[in-house]
């Protein structure tokens, strides 16, 4: 009777043993599968880690000072002069742009890149909607006081005559050896949908 319980406490003892094999095996096997995991999937877990960490988002800022709107800054780096338009009835100043694609003519005053500049020989053209800034022009008269500010210098024109042409007439401007400018809009101001016309204010330069 002895014999077969020390039997079965052997068989038992046993089988325990080949249980804790098997568990340190397994164990030892996981561990060596971690060892050698990918660097790249390491690399993706460390940022979803900082991404996560409370750290990051105490983090300091880059620059403490305080930046200008976006807005602020094409105004300073866009705006190419103003323009000040004097007539009997109102006196208005605008911005200038340096182009007169319909984007910036849908907002602003531009400026014909191909033509001079303020005080230089030639014509200096600018052209807007005429139900935008350049409305003022309804009031304009020869003799009309209109002043380019450019790079903090004035350069005073006055109203010489007032063209009306037809919208499909060709746009041409004179050559001149004086300085000139010319304002373009549609015509007439109170007409509903595309102005069939256009108004065309020549201007010279004022001596000083």
């Amino acid at each position: 009777m002895k014999r077969k319980q020390v039997a079965i406490l052997l068989l038992i003892m046993l089988i325990s043993a080949l249980g804790l094999l098997h568990f340190i095996h397994s164990t030892l096997k996981n561990s060596s599968a971690q060892t050698i995991q990918p660097m790249d999937s390491v690399c993706e877990e460390s940022a979803e880690l900082l991404e996560a960490s409370p750290i990051a988002s105490i983090e300091p800022k880059t620059s403490a000072s305080p930046t200008p709107s976006s807005s602020e800054e094409n105004k300073d780096i866009n705006v190419y002069a103003t323009i000040t338009i004097q007539t009997d009835k109102k006196t208005r100043t605008f911005d200038i742009y340096p182009d007169v694609d319909e984007a910036t003519l849908k907002k602003h005053i531009g400026h014909l890149p191909s033509s001079a500049d303020p005080g230089e020989a030639g014509i200096c053209v600018l052209m807007g909607h005429r139900d935008r800034e350049l409305k003022i022009l309804k009031y304009a008269e020869v003799g009309n006081v209109i002043i380019i500010e450019k790079n903090g210098i004035d350069y005073r024109f006055v109203v010489t005559r007032i063209e009306i042409q037809d919208d499909d007439e060709a746009l041409v401007f004179p050559v001149t050896n004086r300085a000139g400018l010319a304002i373009v809009t549609c015509y007439p101001f109170d007409f509903l949908g595309a102005a069939p016309q256009r108004m065309i204010v020549y201007c010279d330069l004022k001596s000083q």
